[in-house]
C-alpha cells in the first residue's frame, strides 16, 4: 500500500496502480493513472456527506484550477474567508 500524500490529502492509500522505483535519490513512486485517481477523489469528495475539511476544499479548488479569489467570487465569499476555511478547516456547509 502506498500512502498517497502527493494529492494533498492525509487519508488516501493506494492498494494498486503504482510502482516503486529505485532512483539515485532513494525510492520513487509512479502512479499509472494519477489523473484518474484525482478525478475519483474529486468525485468522492463532492458526494461526501457532511462538511469538507480545509484540505479537502483546497484539493477540490486546485483540482478545478481555481484561485482562492475565483472560488470566493463563485461562492459569494471573500478571498480571506476561503483562505481561513482552508487553514482552519471550518468550511461552511
Amino acid at each position: 500500500m502506498h500512502h498517497y500524500t502527493e494529492c494533498g490529502l492525509d487519508n488516501v492509500w493506494l492498494a494498486n496502480g503504482y510502482a516503486v522505483h529505485d532512483t539515485p535519490y532513494g525510492k520513487g513512486v509512479s502512479v499509472s493513472d494519477a489523473d484518474g485517481v484525482l478525478q475519483a477523489l474529486a468525485t468522492w469528495l463532492t458526494q461526501k456527506p457532511g462538511r469538507l475539511t480545509g484540505k479537502e476544499l483546497r484539493f477540490l479548488r486546485t483540482f478545478l484550477s481555481l484561485s482562492q479569489a475565483s472560488l470566493a467570487r463563485v461562492t459569494g465569499a471573500t478571498e480571506q474567508s476561503v483562505s481561513l476555511w482552508e487553514r482552519t478547516g471550518k468550511v461552511p456547509k
